[in-house]
């Protein structure tokens, strides 16, 4: 987690560095996404988890990021269409990690049209991305 954390935000202080002239609201977004995954990180892969075989942890950070990102979006914003969300993640995909493309287009189409309901039907700790010793 710690790990996903830092390699998150090294993404986002990079690609502003990159691009300084970065549009204000492409900025806001990029960060409350990262955030977002940093935050609902339990949720995310609870969801995520019933789509794929193996836990996203096994994956390889590349994957599980732009997974998590892509599941954040379409299951938390409303700001870019679900779709969008699916051929972004994908064409990010085939630039970052080529070989997992496909299996990103599959899971996320599958979180677009059963995410909402995994994510209520996970139990109330993982929903809320708490740790179940919290209380």
């Amino acid at each position: 987690m710690e790990k996903d954390r830092a390699d998150l935000q090294e993404t986002l202080a990079g690609s502003i560095i990159r691009n300084p002239s970065m549009d204000r609201r492409d900025v806001s977004l990029m960060t409350n996404i990262v955030y977002g995954v940093t935050r609902r990180h339990l949720a995310l892969n609870g969801v995520l988890s019933r789509f794929l075989d193996l836990p996203v942890g096994r994956l390889d950070v590349e994957t599980a990021t732009l997974l998590r990102a892509g599941a954040f979006q379409i299951l938390y914003l409303s700001r870019v269409p679900a779709y969008a969300v699916v051929n972004e993640s994908v064409n990010l995909a085939k630039k970052i990690k080529p070989a997992s493309a496909g299996l990103i287009n599959a899971v996320l189409k599958k979180v677009c049209a059963h995410g909402k309901e995994t994510l209520c039907a996970l139990d109330v700790w993982t929903r809320a991305s708490l740790p179940q010793m919290t209380l």
